[in-house]
């Protein structure tokens, strides 16, 4: 008898922790950043990959996409302006870094077939430099060639490239944190119009 009372005991202690660890674990945290009452039916469409996003961008609409791709690396990066159109001098964005420095961004929405030339590179090493920038991101959904990767890396850190595999990689392991810079970027628009 005193067997099943002390068994009776720990079971009704079990389920008492277990059911304070359940509450616990459903609440969300107190510092937590409420999403807007859309949740997530407010962010933009994104497309999942790149042939998606060749079918639903144009090179102007990449541009702004591509800002998006990098502030979604988590890097600290926020949206300047855009500033690609004819007679763009090689940079069509301007990001702010941690250190709200201006960062160039040049963006190609390239054929997988059509890699980025080294030339293409060393015009944006120029570009970089003079707009006055720290450093800048070359962009591409293609890739880019041996040469052409050559040219960036001996800018020594004036420019990272970003390629159409990392691009696949973060539309297929941060969609939403490229959501979320997306929806951001393009509040400046909305702003602009209003």
């Amino acid at each position: 008898m005193l067997t099943l009372i002390i068994i009776a005991l720990i079971v009704a202690v079990f389920a008492t922790i277990s059911y304070a660890l359940a509450l616990v674990n459903t609440q969300p945290p107190r510092h937590a950043k409420k999403l807007p009452s859309g949740g997530d039916n407010s962010l933009p469409k994104i497309p999942r990959n790149l042939a998606q996003l060749h079918h639903m961008m144009n090179p102007a609409q990449f541009e702004i996409f591509s800002t998006a791709l990098i502030i979604a690396r988590g890097e600290g990066h926020r949206f300047k302006e855009h500033s690609g159109q004819a007679n763009d001098k090689g940079i069509d964005a301007r990001l702010y870094n941690i250190y709200e420095k201006i960062v160039a961004v040049q963006s190609k929405l390239y054929a997988i077939d059509n890699p980025v030339t080294p030339t293409q590179v060393r015009d944006f090493i120029g570009a970089v430099t003079v707009s006055e920038a720290v450093y800048g991101y070359f962009v591409t959904t293609s890739s880019f060639t041996d040469a052409a990767q050559r040219a960036a890396h001996s800018s020594r850190g004036r420019v990272r490239t970003i390629d159409g595999l990392q691009i696949e990689v973060l539309l297929q392991h941060r969609a939403r944190e490229v959501a979320l810079a997306y929806k951001d970027v393009l509040s400046f628009f909305e702003d602009a119009e209003a």
